[in-house]
């Protein structure tokens, strides 16, 4: 597979692992942010915050991230909370 020409960007994203953006919550803290929202284990955390990102907002953040991705086909959402929470 190849890489797209340009890079792809979504403004509503979270703050990438490692960045220093400010239009989402730190991915590297996930599992603080899931203690604090108390709503479970992480994993379940992660999945409704992609399927449902109104559900729980970070305190000091919007709710800007799309709704788009509650119709992912399950094996890719599960895909993508694994890979949200494998280093967590």
């Amino acid at each position: 597979m190849e890489a797209p020409e340009a890079p792809i960007f979504d403004p509503s994203a979270p703050a990438p692992a490692g960045s220093q953006g400010t239009i989402g919550p730190d991915l590297d803290k996930l599992a603080q942010y899931a203690k604090e929202a108390n709503q479970g284990p992480l994993q379940n955390f992660v999945e409704e915050s992609i399927t449902t990102p109104g559900a729980y907002i970070q305190p000091g953040f919007q709710n800007v991230m799309p709704t788009t991705y509650a119709n992912l086909p399950p094996k890719q959402l599960a895909d993508l909370v694994a890979f949200l929470t494998e280093k967590q």
